[in-house]
């Protein structure tokens, strides 16, 4: 038992016990952990603060035998933006859905860390929430090893320059040309425009993501195939996508 210190954002919260709650944070030193913030539910709390959702947080923590508890907590950025906007907390919520189906407990990725709350930063701050999830997405599948092959027919290898039809496959994992469309009949259709800025959103500059311009028919195919190959991966359905297609609804 031990007394340790890391920045860390709040993944999602609890109800523990009468007047405690339990935190699934994102650490930049260990990973995902879960933490009791003791008396977090009273009002006076000292801790309400910092266990809201999305919040960036400097910790101390108290190691005990199974769970840890949160015994000091300074707020760096409460993001209060994502939790006062409709939209913004819908797609913040997303984000750390998936940080929690696609990590383990203790397992440290500051890479992973970084980009949450590069992308948390983004999202509180404005611009296009739909490109900025994308560029999200894209980036954590690169740096968790599913990176899709969007370059070649991830089947057979062909180049795919001269192929006119592409289709997305979420089960091998990337494009694939006609004549292998029999691997996947769910695969869903890719025009070259969107296959350009999936090669794009790999590579820029997230401080410059508000420069890219994306076509609404490229918006919507990227919605349907990423959000898809996420949850083929995890072979379980992201909830939070239902609050985004409500919202999007609503709005329409």
């Amino acid at each position: 038992m031990s007394l340790y210190k890391t920045d860390a954002i709040v993944l999602r919260h609890y109800e523990f016990d009468e007047a405690d709650k339990l935190i699934v944070l994102y650490t930049r030193d260990y990973g995902k952990v879960k933490a009791v913030a003791n008396g977090a539910r009273k009002t006076k709390s000292r801790l309400a603060g910092g266990v809201e959702l999305f919040t960036y947080n400097d910790l101390l923590l108290y190691q005990g035998k199974s769970l840890s508890t949160i015994s000091q907590c300074e707020i760096k950025n409460s993001f209060a933006k994502l939790r006062s906007d409709l939209f913004k907390m819908a797609y913040a919520s997303y984000l750390a859905e998936v940080v929690n189906e696609f990590t383990v407990e203790e397992e440290k990725n500051e890479s992973v860390f970084a980009l949450l709350l590069a992308t948390l930063h983004l999202l509180n701050d404005g611009g296009d929430l739909e490109i900025i999830t994308r560029f999200f997405e894209l980036r954590l599948l690169n740096l968790l090893g599913y990176r899709p092959v969007i370059d070649i027919c991830v089947e057979c290898d062909k180049e795919l320059a001269e192929v006119k039809q592409l289709r997305f496959s979420s089960v091998a994992g990337g494009l694939i040309c006609p004549q292998c469309s029999k691997v996947d009949q769910y695969a869903m259709r890719l025009s070259k425009g969107t296959a350009a800025i999936m090669k794009r959103l790999l590579t820029i500059d997230y401080k410059k993501l508000d420069r890219l311009k994306v076509p609404n028919r490229s918006k919507k195919e990227l919605a349907k195939i990423l959000p898809n190959y996420l949850q083929s991966i995890i072979e379980k359905k992201l909830k939070s996508l239902d609050f985004i297609k409500t919202l999007t609804i609503v709005e329409t």
